[in-house]
């Protein structure tokens, strides 16, 4: 699946579960509703305390998304993702579930210092994808499209548009965004891919996702 700068053979990845409220962290002022949002997981101390203190089922809760997203349970199946996404509401917890695609992963990584480490890292990652693509079988039809993220495409996601680093590049960045801190078009987005990349950062190349939320009519 590598090497293939296309519009469509989107790559799925599935349902996941991020944090509402964002905002770029260069331009406070933007809202970000992109990928690089999972949520805060608590360190063990915390989980302590949560046990402690008499949360326990709260506790329990965060065992279960941690294994939901490790197993790619909870990325193939949008109504766990839902469920999820309730039981955390009722702790107070505000979470949204998205869906998202790689859309556009670069055909030029060999004129980058690092593009073969780039290839390498990335084939190897996209293994563990496979079987949610093959899962998922197609776009779900109940969602709203959101917008064009540009972001390290796997595991943990990294967004060159919500992380510093095209902020110094491309200071007018915010006003080629929408209202979600996306690009609305690919058009749009492929520039700021290159610059992205230029940047040279990371062990992974930056891509272009797909990012779409839950339907407004649901």
């Amino acid at each position: 699946m590598l090497n293939k700068s296309v519009k469509g053979s989107s790559i799925r990845l599935g349902f996941f579960l991020e944090r509402s409220s964002v905002t770029c962290s260069r331009w406070p002022e933007v809202a970000y509703r992109g990928i690089d949002r999972l949520p805060y997981l608590p360190i063990p101390e915390e989980q302590e305390r949560l046990l402690s203190s008499g949360r326990s089922e709260l506790a329990q809760l965060w065992d279960i998304y941690w294994e939901a997203s490790i197993d790619g349970k909870i990325n193939v199946d949008g109504r766990l993702a839902t469920e999820l996404q309730r039981r955390f509401l009722a702790w107070g917890i505000t979470l949204e579930v998205i869906y998202g695609e790689i859309v556009v992963i670069p055909s030029n990584l060999d004129k980058y210092p690092h593009g073969a480490l780039w290839s390498e890292n990335l084939n190897s990652a996209l293994v563990h994808r496979h079987d949610s693509h093959d899962s998922l079988g197609s776009r779900p039809g109940n969602i709203d499209f959101l917008g064009f993220d540009i972001s390290h495409p796997v595991p943990t996601f990294h967004s060159a548009i919500s992380q510093p680093g095209l902020n110094d590049n491309c200071p007018n960045l915010p006003e080629h965004l929408n209202k979600n801190g996306l690009f609305d078009t690919l058009e749009e987005a492929l520039p700021f891919l290159s610059e992205a990349n230029s940047l040279d950062y990371g062990l992974l190349p930056f891509c272009i996702l797909g990012v779409w939320g839950q339907s407004s009519e649901r």
